[in-house]
């Protein structure tokens, strides 16, 4: 064999490379070929390929488990939503709804405790209801939870913790979401002694739909009626 004709293991390399499927058609030659096991201790190809595809393929099977988890939650939060929204429609007046929304948030939202926050005096003696001015110097830690008005899970001081809660102990994480379609009338506060219950890295979206939707309600009723 001439120097010209002889293949050298670098044109073996990029050869097979370029031509990935060069032993499909030829099962008499991948019979032959011997991939021996490396030294005592070592893994061999082959190990190696099985090793690398059981690992991609437990990484498939964790995303379609946790996509299938996400979507069953997904589809019970919706439900739960959805009789939420039911239930406020029926309701008869202001107090009802803020009945009706903390008994719902507790037995079906996993809440352990909900308080209403109203800015203007809704003149009724309900032990799920603070009124506080806006102005009030009580308000102004949540200040800027007031002024962006949007919903927010944060750790809350235990001056704040015992403003809105009669258990202030038992609170291990919160959300605030606030009250109101074309004016601020408050907020709603919700407490659980699960501390990952209510996070910062959670999704907003359904605490900011509950909101909307007491808000809704509320508006029918006028606060200088009650």
């Amino acid at each position: 064999m001439s120097k010209r004709d002889t293949i050298s293991e670098k044109n073996v390399r990029e050869y097979l490379q370029k031509n990935l499927d060069f032993f499909l058609d030829k099962p008499d030659i991948l019979a032959n070929l011997e991939i021996p096991h490396s030294k005592k201790g070592s893994v061999s190809l082959v190990e190696r390929q099985i090793d690398i595809l059981r690992k991609e393929n437990k990484d498939l099977k964790d995303k379609l488990n946790e996509f299938i988890q996400n979507a069953s939650l997904n589809h019970n939060l919706i439900h739960k939503i959805y009789e939420f929204a039911y239930k406020l429609i029926h309701s008869k007046n202001f107090e009802d709804t803020i009945n009706i929304s903390c008994k719902n948030l507790i037995e079906e939202f996993d809440v352990l405790e909900c308080t209403f926050l109203f800015f203007n005096d809704v003149k009724l003696k309900n032990k799920d209801i603070l009124f506080y001015e806006n102005s009030h110097d009580s308000l102004k830690p949540f200040k800027s939870f007031i002024d962006n008005n949007l919903p927010r899970c944060n750790k809350l001081k235990s001056e704040q913790l015992k403003l809105l809660f009669k258990q202030p102990n038992n609170v291990k994480s919160c959300a605030l979401i606030p009250l109101g379609i074309q004016k601020k009338l408050g907020f709603l506060a919700i407490s659980s002694d699960d501390e990952n219950r209510f996070n910062p890295d959670m999704s907003m979206d359904y605490l900011k739909v509950i909101g909307q939707l007491i808000s809704q309600s509320l508006k029918f009723y006028q606060l200088k009626s009650i």
